[in-house]
C-alpha cells in the first residue's frame, strides 16, 4: 500500500519546541520567501474555540519563531524532505470570530532592534558599502552574507532622518545590488548572478507539482532603455550611460538622473530596466 503524501510544520517558539502542543489548533501556515526589498514573512492561523490565545497563551510582539515545513512521501513513498523557513520576530497578532481565530504573523526583521524603525542622521566618509553594511549589521546583532563583487567606495555619504534599513536598502539599489533580510541575516547579493545559476529544482507543470498557476504579459510599465545621466559637482564632468533591451518589441526609456557611485552608470541604467518589470 503507497503510504500518502504528508506535510507538517516544526514551530520552535522562543526556542522551545512547540509542535505537538500547537499542532491541534493549526487551521493554516503560510510562509513567504521573497526574492529582494522585502522582509521574508510568517503567519500561523490557529482556531482557538476555548480563548485560550487571547489570554494565558496570548504572543508577546518581539518573540521568535523558527519554522520549517517538512514532507514525507511527497514524491515517493519513504522519502522526506525539509524546508528550513528561517526565524522570526511576532509582529502582528490578529483575532477574529466567531469562530474565534487568531492569526500570528512574524518578519525575518528583528522587531528588537531598531534597524527598521529609528529614523537616524549620520555621516559615512571613507567608507565601502559593505564596510556600512557591516556595521548596521553588527549593531542590529546580525550577520551580514556579502555575495557580490561590487563594492562601491564613497568619499561621503549622508543618512538623514532614515532607519539603517531603509539607508542600505537605498544604497544597494544605487549599487545595483540586492538585499534582503533572512533568518538573523542581512544579505546583500547580485541577482543576475543567481539568475544564471543553474536550476536547482525543476517545477514540472504536468507532473504533479503544481496545483494552480498563473501567468500575465502586459506592456504597461515595461522598459526598453535606459540613460543615466549625472554631472559631478566637484569636476564639472557629466557622465551617461545607456542600456537597450534588444528583446523588447517596444517600451518607454526610462531616464535616471543618479550618481553611479563608480564605474556602474552602463549597469544602473540596465537595472532600471529591470524593475519595473519584477
Amino acid at each position: 500500500m503507497t503510504s500518502a503524501r504528508q506535510a507538517t510544520v516544526k514551530i520552535v517558539y522562543n526556542a522551545k519546541d512547540i509542535t505537538k502542543n500547537i499542532a491541534p489548533f493549526l487551521l493554516d501556515f503560510e510562509y513567504t520567501d521573497n526574492e529582494s526589498h522585502k522582509a521574508d514573512d510568517i503567519q500561523l492561523t490557529l482556531e482557538d474555540k476555548n480563548q485560550l490565545w487571547m489570554s494565558d497563551w496570548l504572543p508577546t510582539k518581539g518573540d521568535t519563531i523558527t519554522a520549517s515545513i517538512i514532507v514525507e512521501n511527497w514524491f515517493k513513498p519513504g522519502d522526506g524532505l525539509s524546508l528550513p523557513c528561517g526565524t522570526f520576530s511576532v509582529d502582528e497578532v490578529e483575532f477574529s470570530g466567531p469562530p474565534h481565530i487568531i492569526r500570528i504573523k512574524g518578519v525575518s526583521v528583528p522587531t528588537s532592534t531598531d534597524i527598521r524603525g529609528q529614523a537616524k542622521t549620520k555621516a559615512w566618509e571613507k567608507i565601502s558599502l559593505k564596510s556600512i553594511a557591516e556595521d548596521l549589521a553588527s549593531a542590529a546583532s546580525l550577520t551580514l552574507m556579502y555575495e557580490s563583487d561590487t563594492n562601491p567606495q564613497y568619499l561621503r555619504i549622508d543618512q538623514v532622518e532614515s532607519s539603517d534599513l531603509a539607508f542600505l536598502q537605498t544604497m544597494c539599489e544605487k549599487a545595483c545590488v540586492a538585499l534582503k533580510v533572512t533568518d538573523n541575516k542581512i544579505v546583500i547579493f547580485d541577482e543576475r548572478t543567481y539568475e544564471e545559476k543553474d536550476a536547482v529544482w525543476t517545477i514540472n507543470r504536468k507532473g504533479g507539482d503544481v496545483i494552480s498557476f498563473s501567468l500575465k504579459s502586459k506592456t504597461s510599465g515595461t522598459a526598453k532603455a535606459g540613460k543615466v545621466t549625472y554631472s559631478d559637482p566637484l569636476t564639472g564632468k557629466t557622465v551617461t550611460g545607456t542600456y537597450s533591451d534588444d528583446s523588447q518589441e517596444s517600451g518607454v526609456t526610462i531616464n535616471v538622473n543618479d550618481c553611479p557611485d563608480g564605474d556602474y552608470d552602463d549597469e544602473l541604467a540596465s537595472t532600471e530596466i529591470d524593475e519595473p518589470e519584477e
